[in-house]
């Protein structure tokens, strides 16, 4: 009898450790005084690539598109990104890019939108550094007229990036770690002697394979700043921050404690894999979590989907691009995925400045954001959050499950709610809960607080709560 009973609290002390080891691994409890974030600095580390000078693609022929939801520029403007990546190409480099020039000084003026600009030059496939002083003496000292004002080509430039990707193993140059180290060094060397792009940051040049820094060695002393092309692909597309360590870990061997800028980053979607829903949940994520983590800018790549380019390289846009016929040449019907929604909504929403066109300034707001008392009960590890503040005093709480919507085993799919309950601190507040619908745009719906908490249900994708403070 007493070995029965023995027996059985044994038994009952262990089920009672698997419950509290689940439940404590599980679900957490997170108590404290939160230091908002400005969300004016969250919208602005935001930025996406763009091709203009692919000049059989919608980046060229759409660009003065008569119908609205066809041209490029429209659709950049209704995005609300204020920040691209693209090369770097004078006119006498390549004469037949000569309008580039004069777009990117027209979506600066007219729209604010600054310019990292990649300075890869190369000679039957191999960089060649002997045009960098031309190209950068063109874009110091070169302009262009718009709406009859001159805008300075060196002012819509705000940093400066290496080579792309010369890591690639299609390439034929067997020294490549050399030839791309005395390339960025006269890179770094002559931009830093240019008197007008001298304070311009220079990027270390991008890898495809981040772990080449290992054997690259240290590059702070020919950049200011790492940069990273952070793709979840492995060992498939994954969700956003499932593979982010292995790159901040790596990078580091490259560029010590440097700040790191993601010039490139994001998801295609094919066929039988990433969904269009599965990339509109994963996009607005990967941006909260590259800001959460420190990382300074991040680039979705890319804008435009470019329809005659092979496999997953035409399918990373957030629009969709048909021809009209079998001419490359002509325009292309343009259409948003739901993740070009997902984002505009977003910026839509946490966005606290105006671009005056005038001036040719951002009106920025001023402001120190405060803290707010949060207390999360049962939360899921899973769960991830950043609190954003504007300048109104407004909180702005965004909330998602960082786990994984599509997998090679069971395709795309939905994931359950986390229910949790948020203790909003001391004093009365209100708060309303933005959630995406089928769309992708934001539904607004009034919480209900009581004792100064709410019960929130949050999804795979980004749920933003927004708290007033009364």
């Amino acid at each position: 009898m007493n070995k029965l009973w023995s027996k059985v609290l044994l038994s009952l002390c262990g089920m009672i450790f698997v419950f509290l080891v689940k439940h404590s691994t599980s679900t957490q409890t997170i108590a404290g005084s939160i230091t908002a974030n400005s969300a004016d600095n969250f919208v602005n580390s935001m930025g996406v690539v763009t091709h203009l000078s692919y000049t059989d693609t919608p980046y060229v022929q759409n660009w003065n598109d008569n119908n609205p939801n066809y041209n490029l520029k429209t659709l950049l403007a209704e995005l609300g990104i204020r920040h691209i990546r693209d090369r770097m190409l004078s006119p006498s480099y390549a004469s037949v890019l000569s309008y580039a020039p004069e777009r990117f000084a027209q979506l600066y003026k007219d729209l604010g939108i600054t310019l990292t600009a990649v300075i890869d030059l190369r000679e039957d496939d191999f960089l060649n550094a002997s045009p960098i002083p031309e190209e950068l003496e063109f874009w110091s000292t070169g302009s262009s007229e718009v709406n009859g004002e001159t805008i300075n080509f060196a002012d819509l430039i705000e940093a400066i990036e290496g080579p792309n990707e010369y890591d690639n193993e299609q390439l034929p140059d067997e020294n490549w770690m050399e030839t791309l180290i005395d390339y960025q060094t006269q890179l770094y060397s002559l931009v830093k002697d240019n008197e007008i792009l001298a304070e311009k940051p220079v990027l270390m040049p991008s890898l495809i394979y981040t772990a080449y820094c290992g054997k690259i060695g240290d590059l702070s002393h020919i950049s200011d700043k790492a940069n990273i092309h952070s793709y979840a692909n492995y060992p498939y597309w994954r969700f956003p921050s499932s593979t982010l360590n292995w790159y901040l870990n790596n990078i580091k061997k490259c560029s010590s404690e440097q700040p790191i800028i993601a010039t490139e980053t994001g998801y295609p979607t094919l066929p039988g894999e990433v969904s269009e829903r599965t990339e509109a949940k994963y996009l607005p994520r990967l941006f909260a979590e590259y800001f959460n983590r420190g990382i300074e800018q991040t680039f979705n790549y890319e804008f435009l989907d470019i329809p005659h380019l092979e496999g997953i390289q035409a399918h990373f846009g957030l629009i969709k691009a048909e021809p009209i016929s079998d001419d490359k040449y002509t325009s292309y019907v343009l259409t948003p995925k739901k993740s070009y929604y997902a984002l505009k909504n977003l910026i839509d929403l946490l966005n606290d400045a105006q671009w005056d066109s005038q001036s040719e300034t951002w009106s920025q707001p001023d402001f120190q954001p405060q803290t707010l008392n949060l207390e999360f009960l049962d939360k899921e590890a899973s769960t991830h959050y950043l609190l954003l503040q504007k300048s109104d005093g407004n909180y702005y709480l965004l909330l998602w499950r960082e786990i994984e919507a599509y997998n090679k085993n069971k395709g795309n799919f939905d994931n359950n709610f986390d229910k949790l309950k948020i203790k909003l601190g001391d004093g009365s507040a209100s708060a309303s809960q933005y959630s995406y619908d089928a769309n992708f745009n934001y539904v607004e719906n009034q919480l209900r607080v009581a004792n100064n908490a709410i019960n929130v249900k949050v999804t795979d994708d980004l749920t933003v709560i927004k708290v007033v403070l009364q």
